[in-house]
């Protein structure tokens, strides 16, 4: 397998693979893609772990026609700006 580094780490071209048409067998193949597979689960973490977000307050009540609401209320980058949501399930 041919690894090579080019650019920028945060772009998703930072790395670039050959790979084969044909294996040997089945550890010649894990051996190859494994390493493929954990990168995209790293960056797949990355990704959602970035996209959390802390301090959000949620309210549950059963509206008038019996269903489950729920509000939603976020800070937008960690300013006085709130951001309400509503949900009814």
């Amino acid at each position: 397998m041919d690894l090579t580094m080019s650019g920028d780490c945060n772009t998703i071209g930072f790395f670039s693979f050959s790979v084969q048409l044909k294996y040997e067998d089945g550890y010649h193949y894990q051996n190859v893609f494994g390493p493929l597979v954990k990168l995209e689960a790293d960056y797949d973490k990355k990704v959602k772990e970035a996209q959390t977000q802390e301090n959000i307050e949620v309210r549950w009540h059963i509206g008038l026609n019996k269903k489950t609401i729920a509000y939603f209320n976020m800070a937008k980058n960690d300013s006085e700006l709130r951001y309400n949501s509503l949900f009814t399930y």
